[in-house]
């Protein structure tokens, strides 16, 4: 059976001299401090973290163009993970649901992804081949970063 890792490993040695597609895309790992990465025209620009109200003000102040996209983990509640010191889940879906709306409003696409098919597929050596694992500065945004890889692999794949 072919998995993501398997995959993975066929698009490892192609990553650092692929193309990628040339689309806007905003990515986001949501939760108490949410990563958020740009990428525009297929090139790294900028990663931030924000907690909840901080991102809630930048994504209703900021004009987005309908051609970008917004690829957001897809957050799934599960009792296993909810411990004292983990992120209140709640808050992720709070997250997911303002990006859902705010992305309605300004008529832009939203693209929700599995976080373990995401992290199976863009791995920490994929990220440092395109040359995206030093630009975040913590592991939300990296996981931005990562979900904004796996869309644009997934988009040229799709050429």
């Amino acid at each position: 059976m072919v998995t993501l890792e398997t995959i993975g490993a066929i698009w490892n040695p192609l990553i650092s001299v692929l193309k990628l597609p040339e689309v806007d895309v905003i990515a986001f790992d949501p939760g108490k401090r949410t990563g958020v990465v740009w990428i525009e025209r297929g090139t790294f620009q900028l990663s931030m973290t924000y907690e909840y109200a901080e991102l809630r003000r930048v994504i209703e102040t900021r004009p987005f163009t309908k051609k970008s996209v917004w690829v957001c983990e897809d957050f799934i509640t599960r009792p296993q993970y909810s411990t004292p010191l983990s992120d209140r889940p709640e808050i992720a879906a709070r997250v997911i649901g303002m990006l859902d709306l705010a992305a309605y409003n300004a008529q832009v696409e939203v693209v929700l992804q599995s976080p373990s098919n995401t992290k199976r597929f863009a791995t920490d050596k994929m990220l440092k081949q395109v040359g995206w694992f030093t630009l975040p500065q913590n592991g939300h945004e990296r996981d931005a970063a990562r979900h904004a890889l796996f869309y644009l692999v997934q988009q040229k794949a799709g050429q």
